[in-house]
């Protein structure tokens, strides 16, 4: 079993949860997801927003849109789940590059936090964009702040007449980015990678 040691409400629908995981959090890298099982018959996938090794737990962000999500939301600080399976999936390689460009949005938000966390902590100079449909749907807005020498947030219920293209076109022209790291769906990253890709910026992209 897993316990839930803190549980925080990101907006009306998403959720941050950290749970007991001690044999979990020190294997997790930048780019893992685990298995959250309720049950013997249900289980979530969830990437890792965070791990603290030392503490032995690992942050997940639920955004309750379905039935099986909507009920892991429902539960709180001191409840358990039948286990936490992982970690899984292919890391994300994480270097110097001096300066860097990090991109998260809607629920790609969540793993961007370890992933600027990493950068930062390999030496890099992290410039962050934040990306949702409006500011009700942001989270982790001061946690990325604290991991990134420039953060900026663009929803696009009160986007620049110009678009997010522009947005990247302006960082790019005023930092001397080497690498763009991209999470998010597939709209954003699309968008993100044309841009990048006209301007010769290498990019490390993962849908979510």
């Amino acid at each position: 079993m897993s316990r839930i040691i803190e549980k925080e409400f990101l907006t009306d629908n998403i959720v941050k949860f950290v749970f007991d995981a001690p044999e979990i959090a020190p294997k997790c890298k930048v780019g893992h997801f685990v298995f959250v099982h309720l049950d013997e018959h249900e289980r979530l996938t969830l990437s890792v927003a965070d791990a603290d090794e030392k503490e032995g737990t690992i942050t997940l962000v639920i955004e309750a849109v379905g039935e099986l999500s909507a009920k892991i939301a429902g539960l709180n600080e001191g409840d358990e789940v039948l286990s936490i399976e992982g970690p899984k999936g292919k890391t994300v390689d994480i270097h110097n590059y001096n300066c860097v460009l990090a991109i998260g949005g809607s629920a790609g938000i969540a793993p961007l936090l370890m992933t600027v966390k990493e950068l930062k902590k390999a030496g890099n100079k992290v410039i962050s964009v934040l990306v949702a449909k409006s500011e009700e749907q942001l989270f982790f807005e001061s946690d990325i702040k604290e991991y990134s020498d420039d953060l900026t947030v663009f929803t696009y219920d009160n986007q620049d007449k110009n678009g997010l293209d522009t947005l990247i076109k302006n960082i790019i022209s005023q930092e001397n980015i080497q690498k763009a790291y991209l999470i998010g769906p597939k709209v954003l990253i699309k968008a993100a990678n044309d841009v990048l890709k006209d301007l010769s910026v290498s990019a490390q992209a993962t849908l979510w």
